[in-house]
């Protein structure tokens, strides 16, 4: 392993391979198929100085996988926000007792 290279397979573990994963799974769709689309989405929509919002996303991504976009927006909340760690995970370290 390179050093400053992520651990395991070399995937970020909070990067747009997690959220193409998580959203094939919970769309029941293929993570590669997933993974277009999040593309496609990202140069369509993410050319303006302040990001797509959730409905924006889910629309544009349900459009492109050809699914209804209440399904789609749900399964982005259930993944949460590109970059975010999985729901549960804490983003500091506890403070440790004296």
């Amino acid at each position: 392993m390179q050093p400053g290279a992520p651990p395991g397979n070399g995937a970020a573990p909070h990067g747009p391979g997690r959220l193409a994963s998580a959203l094939a799974a919970k769309l029941g769709v293929d993570q590669s198929k997933v993974a277009a689309a999040l593309q496609t989405v990202h140069q369509q929509l993410g050319n303006g100085a302040t990001p797509p919002s959730q409905a924006q996303l889910a629309a544009a991504l349900a459009k492109a996988l050809g699914l209804d976009e209440s399904k789609v927006a749900d399964a982005l909340k259930a993944v949460g926000p590109p970059g975010a760690p999985p729901s549960g995970q804490m983003t500091t370290p506890p403070a440790q007792a004296s």
